[in-house]
């Protein structure tokens, strides 16, 4: 019964992954590959609660629409959240700290149902996009602005990001990209982002007849000497939506 899931990034090489719903879940599992290194399944599920900052499970929509995730190199996960607009550090993996703390981010009036979908490590500590626009570079000691968010919202209809990861092969790094309109339904972007914020051409487009949904998470790794993709969509519980977990191999930047 996997719902909501917004975003995935890998814990270790052997297909260990965490996802985070838009309810406040944390979600742990394995993909499975078949014997030709392809997409085969999911295995070793979990779940848990996530919790607010006195320690108490999250309990309510507002506090617990959780968008983003990131692993830093130090292994502490990093959790972005929208409508109550924030990043949390739960510690690291396994256990995770009970009292998640506050960390920057940036210092925008994100609107309550277009936040922070974005994150990943960057050199300096980690890299958040919104989905109506805009990048920012974050440390501890405060969020640098990469490219600033448009004076009109980017709309629904558009492509925004809605989940990012480190290009394992080089600087920059890869983002999905959602749209919907009616009457094209949903369609989802792959591309690269150079660290001054400026996107690549498409690598990936998927839109229906195809195999299409809600995408919004996005991870990568290098494996067989290629560039390994995992995108995953959020099926929002509607019966007309799916939570799907696609595979790509994209060539590694030259």
């Amino acid at each position: 019964p996997l719902h909501s899931l917004s975003d995935l990034k890998l814990t270790d090489r052997d297909g260990g992954f965490v996802s985070v719903t838009d309810v406040g879940d944390l979600v742990r599992g394995r993909i499975l590959l078949d014997a030709e290194g392809r997409l085969s399944g999911l295995d070793a599920l979990s779940t848990r609660r996530l919790t607010l900052a006195d320690g108490e499970p999250i309990q309510d929509k507002a506090d617990g629409d959780a968008e983003g995730l990131v692993l830093l190199p130090n292994g502490h996960l990093l959790v972005s959240f929208e409508r109550n607009h924030r990043i949390w550090d739960y510690g690291r993996l396994p256990g995770l700290n009970v009292r998640p703390v506050a960390v920057r981010h940036p210092d925008f009036a994100f609107a309550e149902n277009d936040g922070m979908e974005g994150v990943a490590a960057s050199s300096t500590g980690w890299i958040v996009t919104g989905e109506s626009g805009g990048a920012w570079d974050c440390a501890p000691v405060g969020c640098r602005l990469i490219t600033p968010p448009p004076a009109t919202p980017i709309p629904d209809a558009d492509f925004r990001i809605t989940g990012m990861d480190r290009d394992p092969s080089g600087p920059g790094w890869f983002v999905v990209q959602r749209a919907f309109s009616l009457p094209a339904g949903p369609r989802a972007h792959i591309r690269r982002m150079a660290p001054n914020g400026e996107l690549g051409p498409v690598l990936v487009s998927l839109k229906l007849p195809g195999t299409t949904d809600n995408f919004e998470g996005i991870t990568a790794e290098t494996r067989d000497g290629r560039t390994r993709l995992y995108i995953l969509s959020d099926d929002n519980f509607s019966p007309i939506q799916r939570t799907l977990m696609l595979a790509f191999d994209v060539d590694p930047r030259p």
